[in-house]
Parts: C-alpha cells; structure tokens; sequence
C-alpha cells in the first residue's frame, strides 16, 4: 500500500463520519403558537389573555359633536352661539369562571367631554367588580340608569347619574330584584350618606318594564322642615311587533322636593334646571332603511315651588341616524326647548341643531 492509497482512504473515512454526523443532526422545528385565542362564553368580542383562562373584550369609541344654539328671552332672540367638542372613550371588560360564578370587572377611560375644545385629560370614568350577584365600585347604579330615553342626544330632562355603590341583584325568568346603597357623585355638603335604592324590572320578548326608589338624607331641611327624602321612578319599553321601532316612556318624582336625584339634567344655555319636583319623558325610534333610522323625543319637567330659577320646561327633540359602514354613525338632530323663566318673570327658549360624528369598535 503506497501512500497515495493510505491518503484517499482517510478521506474516504472522513467524508464518511461527516456524512453520518449531519444524518443524525437534530433540527429543532418551531412550534405554533395561538397569539389569540377566541373566547365565546360571554358574547361576541371577548379573547383570552395569554397564558390564562381569562377573557377579555376592548371596546370603544371615538366622537365629535358640534351644536347650534339659538337662545330666546321673552320673545327676543339673546344669544346666538356654537359648541364643537369631542370625546373618546375606552371600555376593558374582563371575565372569568370560579366556585363562586363569574367574576367580572369593568373599567372605562374617557377623556373629553362638553368643553373638550382642546387638549383634555383622560381618567377613569367608570370601574366596578360584580361576582355572585353583587356589583361593586364605581359607575352606573341602578338609580342613574334608564333604557327607555332612546337614541337621542339631548335625551330631555332625565337625570343620568354616577356614584360609588354597592348593590345586589337577584334575577330569575326575566325578573330581576336589585336593593343597594350609593354615594353619589352630585352629593352636595349638606347631604349625608349612604344613599338607600331598591328596584325591579321584568324583561320580555315585547319589551321590560321597571319601578325604582331612593332615599336620600340631608342635614338642610325644605320649606316643611324634612331633612329626608324619597324619589321614584317609572320606565317601559315597548316593541311594536315586527315594525323595528320601538316606543319608551320613564317619569320620575321627588316626593319631599328635597333630594338631589330629581335634578332635571341638562336644561341647555338659557335655563339651569338644578331643582324639580317631576319629570317625564316618551320617545318612539325605529329602522327607516337598512342603514338609517329616526326617533322623536319629548320631555318636561316642573320645578319646586322654593325654586326662584323658572316653573316647569319642555322639550322635543328630532334626529337621524345614518349609518353608512360599519363602526362609523352620524347623528343629526333638533331640539326646541321651552322654559317659565321666574326670576325675569318671561319665558326662556332655545332651539338647538346638533350634528355628531362617532367612530366605534
């Protein structure tokens, strides 16, 4: 054997165990992973957080609104002006089973509002737990909700209104008992707390109907000496068979003309409706085409007779609402407001064009 041989087949060898090395190489493949999972135990929109069994749902939206007012004094036209505002809000709901049921949490960031015409600051506009029944934190209390006011922007003279709360709800075949206790967030110095509500309400497939009560307790006494007061309220809503429209109606009452839940709401530019003995509203909105619809709203209010502001107020409200894709609405809408203006011994009017533009997802 020479030593060209010995060197060809050490070679041979070589290539050989390489050749065997890279057939026994392991190669590592990279495994699939679900960035989303879909959750649809709880409705359309939830997923689960990464790595956990918890479901999550981001929603929100984005708007801008412009208004035209016309205000009217005794016949005379006195003010003749425009607001151009802007609001975004951002709704994290999350969701999770445990021994005790669902245990749920809701947050809502917002930032802008009525004199958003600049720059405006975010915070938290709404947080609460519910689990088992009980809701508790921050919001929307049975007493400062309402589903029958309808679509409307300027939805009248009902008094929305939030507070930190604690409250139980138990619900069965469409019937639902809630009983709790709230500070409310238009507590004035004079008023002590906790706040007392009790409520019912039934759900059908024609509609819901509800009754609700409060009692509030203050350390300033009305013209008749009380310190404690009661309010109530009444709302239905109506399906109108296969129609698309629907028919609400809601009336509340202060019955010391004491508390501070009857408060008229908004009463526009001309009017500060801060002080009611009632007030009631009616609306009906329905489908007009596939992708537009249309309400009218009426609402009046009486005012106590200690008020020195103005007697009662009324207003109607007209509107559409278009939309043309998907997650973007515009809204325009009428509104004619009459008030007795007291203090000037004249009545007080305005007439409102309204014009809203709302992205949401």
């Amino acid at each position: 054997m020479n030593i060209k041989s010995l060197l060809l087949g050490s070679a041979a060898v070589l290539v050989a165990a390489s050749t065997a090395q890279a057939a026994d190489a392991i190669v590592v493949e990279p495994e699939p992973v679900e960035y989303v999972r879909i959750c649809d135990a709880y409705g359309s929109g939830f997923f689960y957080i990464p790595g956990t069994e918890t479901c999550m749902r981001i929603g929100g939206y984005v708007r801008s609104t412009y208004r035209h007012y016309t205000d009217t004094v005794g016949g005379v036209e006195s003010n003749d002006h425009a607001v151009w505002n802007y609001r975004g809000r951002l709704n994290i709901l999350v969701n999770n089973e445990t021994d005790w049921g669902t245990l749920a949490s809701y947050l809502r960031i917002q930032g802008g509002d009525a004199s958003a015409d600049g720059d405006a600051n975010a915070g938290i506009d709404q947080a609460w737990i519910s689990i088992s029944g009980f809701r508790l934190g921050y919001g929307e209390s049975l007493w400062g909700s309402n589903g029958a006011t309808g679509p409307s922007i300027d939805d009248g003279f009902f008094n929305f209104d939030q507070a930190i709360f604690l409250e139980y709800t138990y619900a069965m075949d469409g019937l639902a008992l809630v009983v709790g206790a709230q500070d409310s967030t238009g507590t004035a110095a004079t008023s002590e707390s906790p706040d007392y509500y009790a409520g019912l309400r039934y759900d059908a497939d024609w509609g819901f109907v509800a009754a609700k009560w409060i009692h509030d307790s203050t350390t300033a006494a009305n013209p008749s000496g009380e310190t404690d007061g009661d309010a109530y309220s009444l709302a239905a809503e109506f399906n109108l068979g296969d129609s698309g429209w629907t028919l609400g109606a809601w009336y509340e009452a202060d019955g010391e003309d004491i508390t501070q839940y009857i408060g008229g709401g908004s009463a526009g530019s001309v009017v500060d409706a801060s002080l009611a003995d009632y007030q009631w509203g009616v609306q009906l909105n329905g489908a007009l085409a596939d992708n537009l619809s249309g309400y009218v709203s009426y609402s009046a209010m009486e005012a106590v007779s200690s008020s020195t502001t103005f007697i009662d107020a009324t207003k109607v409200a007209v509107g559409l609402v278009w939309t043309p894709i998907t997650g973007l609405k515009i809204q325009t809408e009428y509104v004619s407001y009459e008030g007795d203006y007291v203090l000037a011994s004249e009545d007080a009017d305005y007439d409102a064009f309204i014009v809203r533009v709302t992205r949401s997802w």
